[in-house]
């Protein structure tokens, strides 16, 4: 009879350890709200608001589409993030994105945001491409677009600078 001892299991432990543990590491699932702060949106709007709500907007099948939504206190009115991995040029999908949205009038292209953005007059939303990344900003509370957009371009800078810190 074979007497059982803990080196298989130390054995084990060191393959894992030189093999290259990560390949087991779990990953870290990040939805719209990591990017964006109830800090940030108060301090850019400079009104109260909840704090934001995450959730998946689409998973069937294509890139993951995740949503965070914070609401102001004061109008109960939100301001949205939505946040989208693998759609970026290496997929083609900026240039896509982009050459269809120039062919509306209300849409503007936006400079200084990201790898390249739009700024949509008529639905008050900005897109914002970074690497793969895709980003949109829906602002609600106010009807004033100018000020809109403002407020959009700022949470564009603080989500992207979340982004650059990963």
């Amino acid at each position: 009879m074979v007497k059982a001892t803990g080196r298989p299991i130390i054995y084990l432990v060191i393959l894992f350890v030189l093999g290259g543990c990560e390949k087991f590491s779990p990953t870290v699932e990040r939805n719209a709200c990591y990017y964006l702060k109830k800090q940030d949106v108060e301090s850019v709007v400079k009104e109260g608001f909840s704090e934001g709500k995450g959730g998946i907007v689409d998973d069937a099948g294509g890139p993951r589409t995740t949503s965070c939504t914070f609401t102001s206190t004061r109008l109960a009115t939100p301001i949205s993030l939505f946040h989208k991995e693998n759609v970026g040029d290496s997929k083609g999908g900026m240039k896509r994105f982009l050459q269809k949205a120039q062919k509306s009038e209300d849409v503007e292209v936006v400079t200084g945001v990201g790898d390249a953005a739009v700024w949509d007059r008529g639905v008050g939303q900005l897109t914002a491409f970074v690497g793969p990344h895709m980003f949109i900003y829906s602002v609600l509370v106010t009807q004033d677009m100018s000020e809109a957009k403002r407020i959009s371009l700022e949470l564009a800078a603080r989500a992207i600078s979340q982004l650059e810190r990963r």
